[in-house]
């Protein structure tokens, strides 16, 4: 019971948060992944201290402030992930290459934005700026 209730508490903080006009998340870590052509999964290497990358969420778009900033326009619904708290979108960058952005929560409440292409991905290990 306690872990659905923190589940649906997630859920509609997270829901909320997009309710509102833009949500903003500060990051110092991430990691690099490529995706495994015989199992089909990403493998990521150990998450490494970044200068600080800050990550603007609206509705419709994402940015990435990192040394190469990073665009993303949303042109999909969010999509729950099966196992773990959080969802993706199905989005385009500004060279109108398809990518998938994820926003999601860990099993110990750390929260991430990951950008995954067909063969490569990123995540950052973020934390909400209020």
């Amino acid at each position: 019971m306690k872990k659905i209730l923190i589940t649906l508490t997630f859920i509609f903080s997270f829901l909320l948060s997009f309710a509102q006009e833009t949500t903003f998340y500060k990051s110092y870590r991430m990691s690099y992944g490529y995706k495994d052509e015989n199992t089909g999964e990403f493998k990521f290497g150990p998450f490494q201290e970044i200068e600080p990358v800050f990550i603007k969420i609206r509705v419709n778009e994402i940015t990435i402030n990192s040394k190469a900033p990073q665009f993303y326009y949303i042109n999909s619904a969010a999509i729950p992930l099966e196992n773990t708290k959080g969802s993706y979108w199905y989005a385009l960058d500004n060279k109108d290459t398809r990518c998938r952005v994820y926003l999601y929560m860990d099993a110990f409440s750390d929260i991430f934005v990951g950008v995954e292409y067909s063969d490569y991905s990123w995540i950052y290990n973020v934390r909400q700026v209020k």
